[in-house]
């Protein structure tokens, strides 16, 4: 199977299982906490709701309660002959703004002795047969229930009943009535409903229904509604079917619990709302979740296919280039391209070559420093005895008083080709055969400072700024301090030698990272082409004319023996900067 199928298949396994899943998950998920919260919605409403109701019916029995005990209900005793009771009630009535319907006194035969309205006076009535529910308040007993005369609303009353005794013989006198308008119960079931299609129940204990809300269409008055067959212990739950409405709905019950030392009403509320509508947003949901899972799914089939092209070009071309390499070592390596991994195989092949490169050049200059260790060691034995000689004779001639200026000259001209070739012959055996380092503790602004003052003079022959920057405060370092100041000094050295008249050379010192210094010598000379930089630490290698070639390979073996690295580039004076990378510490079992 090729590299693009095998990503193209991947990639489509890869989107598609997880899409496919999440979007179920997220589904169902989505479903429960939906089903959750409409549920707590539900019962936290049809609580509220029956405890409303609960208070409303408390307050109108206190009412009924607190009236009968008065003084002018006695007057139903005279048949309330001079209206006075008549008057309070038509009173009481108005002052509630329409709660009542009408308030009424019975003789014990049903005969209206007094009523809020004045024309049904001296009438029988009869309340019907109601489902009486007794309610025991302190010092006696009243009862409440629903009389209806018709459908609707409009046709319902809540009557509560208060039998009121003579305060002379202590015998009946009657009852006082009180009809409150249902529509005040309506309202506070529509309400509850809403307009989000929720219907709400006002069941008695019979589970018959006492009254709807306008959205509940089809359910009358003492319609039987079947309850669960198991008490559900959740806020709401799911019922097929609910009276004469088809289908699925989540219900939420509540009961009534008393307000106050009224008991309750032994009602119950029931709130319901079509699981079709409820759960209307989750299905949107997955419908928008399909469709996006379909682009998705297209969408994933195009990138695939460019992605495993771009995927497959690089790699068989890193897969060309390792070929030809090996082969052909200079081959040039791609340009990065694609993704991170190839990127990172690219950079990969890059350091391996980097490594080849730098083995090689190791082994090259290792074979010349063991030419120079031959070297060093016949020049050592054949040469510094004769120049000894050479520069004995040339000291004693220059203690001859008889001896002309010309002589003198010379005889100036031997002593100094004597220590120069002494001076190469000590740089041979140096770059030869290096001493190991004697790590101690070195204030490098201190190292810095000698060296400036042991260059100086010669600097300023040639009208040549040397000065020191800073960066860090004073740091101290484990280093050799021969071996790191002979490393500056030849720095420096070189730099003053090829600089003109009037330049400058400077010498910086600043943290590298939190665990090393970097030192910085850069000047304002020619600088060193680019592609003499690579082998500007190879032995006899020099631009310099009368340069051995030799300092700056001694340098960087004091630095490589010190653990750290000398770098060479284009210094922001416009001339050469090498940077020096020397640790803090050294490691543990270092030699000191």
């Amino acid at each position: 199977m090729t590299i693009s199928r095998t990503l193209l298949l991947a990639f489509l396994m890869l989107v598609l299982l997880p899409s496919v899943s999440l979007t179920g998950l997220s589904f169902l998920q989505s479903r429960r906490a939906l089903h959750r919260e409409i549920g707590t919605n539900l019962h936290d409403r049809a609580r509220t709701l029956i405890q409303q109701i609960d208070a409303l019916v408390f307050e109108r029995l206190e009412n009924a309660w607190s009236w009968s005990r008065l003084d002018v209900m006695q007057q139903a005793q005279v048949k309330d002959v001079d209206k006075r009771l008549s008057d309070f009630l038509r009173h009481s009535q108005q002052s509630y703004g329409g709660v009542y319907h009408e308030l009424l006194f019975l003789d014990p035969d049903g005969r209206i002795v007094a009523s809020s309205e004045a024309g049904h006076i001296g009438q029988r009535w009869q309340p019907g047969h109601l489902a009486w529910h007794d309610v025991r308040f302190v010092g006696g007993h009243l009862a409440f229930g629903v009389r209806r005369q018709g459908a609707g609303a409009a046709a319902a009353r809540l009557v509560l009943r208060v039998p009121v005794d003579s305060r002379f013989t202590g015998k009946p006198l009657g009852s006082f009535y009180a009809l409150l308008d249902w529509s005040q119960i309506v309202g506070m079931l529509d309400r509850a409903a809403g307009t989000s299609g929720r219907l709400a129940l006002l069941l008695d204990a019979r589970h018959r229904v006492l009254g709807h809300s306008a959205a509940a269409a089809g359910f009358t008055a003492g319609m039987p509604i079947d309850p669960p067959p198991v008490r559900h212990a959740d806020p709401a739950f799911t019922r097929d079917g609910l009276g004469p409405l088809a289908g699925q709905f989540l219900v939420s019950e509540a009961d009534s619990t008393g307000y106050r030392n009224f008991p309750g009403t032994g009602w119950q509320v029931l709130l319901a709302v079509p699981t079709r509508s409820a759960f209307a947003p989750v299905w949107r949901l997955l419908q928008g979740m399909a469709g996006l899972l379909v682009f998705t799914s297209a969408l994933t089939a195009l990138v695939a296919l460019l992605i495993a092209r771009r995927f497959s070009g690089p790699i068989e071309q890193l897969a060309d280039f390792a070929r030809r390499y090996d082969t052909n070592h200079q081959a040039r390596l791609p340009a990065p391209a694609g993704s991170r991994e190839i990127r990172e195989l690219n950079q990969a092949f890059a350091n391996m070559m980097d490594r080849l490169r730098r083995s090689s050049e190791q082994l090259v200059q290792a074979a010349k420093l063991a030419t120079v260790g031959e070297m060093a060691a016949t020049l050592a034995h054949e040469i510094r005895t004769p120049l000894g000689i050479l520069n004995s004779s040339a000291q004693l001639l220059a203690e001859d008083d008889s001896l002309g200026p010309e002589g003198r000259e010379m005889v100036d001209f031997i002593r100094a080709e004597t220590r120069r070739l002494n001076g190469l012959v000590t740089t041979l055996l140096e770059c030869a055969r290096p001493r190991p380092p004697v790590f101690q503790p070195i204030l490098v602004d201190r190292l810095l400072a000698e060296v400036v003052e042991l260059l100086q003079p010669r600097a300023a022959r040639k009208d040549i700024r040397l000065q020191v920057e800073r960066t860090t405060d004073d740091t101290t370092i484990e280093a050799d301090p021969d071996q790191c100041k002979q490393v500056l000094l030849n720095l420096v050295l070189n730099a003053i030698q090829i600089l003109p008249a009037g330049g400058r050379v400077t010498l910086t010192v600043g943290r590298d990272g939190s665990d090393g210094i970097q030192i910085e010598v850069a000047d304002d000379g020619p600088g060193i082409p680019e592609q003499d930089r690579r082998r500007i630490f190879e032995p006899f290698f020099s631009r310099r004319e009368g340069g051995f070639g030799l300092g700056l390979s001694v340098v960087q073996q004091i630095v490589q023996a010190h653990g750290g690295r000398i770098e060479v580039d284009r210094s922001p004076l416009g001339g050469a900067r090498f940077r020096i990378h020397l640790p803090l510490r050294q490691p543990t079992g270092a030699s000191v």
